[in-house]
């Protein structure tokens, strides 16, 4: 089985999708915007850079959003009480599918 083909930055993403043959079939196409973006605008981590970069400089801290995984930092920690009720809920088997079309009756109040 040949290796899939590694797509390095938005001009290969944008070859590789023009290459296919029957795009009508979809009946969808890409927006205009996104083919023409550049390669560090594509990703979260660009979009959160450049927001950050152009921030209006009037002297108040900013709040960075762009941490990722809140597990490295201890103030993100789940609580005791809130593992415990998962915890719960798993086992009691209570919610092992969908709940009634009307919803909860504890939850609608």
């Amino acid at each position: 089985m040949a290796e899939p083909k590694q797509l390095d930055d938005c001009n290969d993403i944008k070859d590789e999708y023009l290459q296919v043959e029957d795009l009508s079939k979809w009946n969808f196409r890409p927006s205009e915007a996104v083919m023409g973006c550049s390669h560090d605008m594509v990703g979260i981590r660009g979009v959160l850079d450049y927001v950050m970069s152009h921030l209006n400089p009037n002297g108040k801290s900013k709040i960075p959003l762009g941490h990722g995984d809140p597990s490295g930092f201890d103030c993100f920690r789940t609580s005791i009480d809130a593992e415990d009720a998962l915890v719960e809920a798993i086992r009691s088997g209570k919610y092992n599918g969908y709940p009634p079309a009307v919803g909860l009756p504890r939850s609608r109040r």
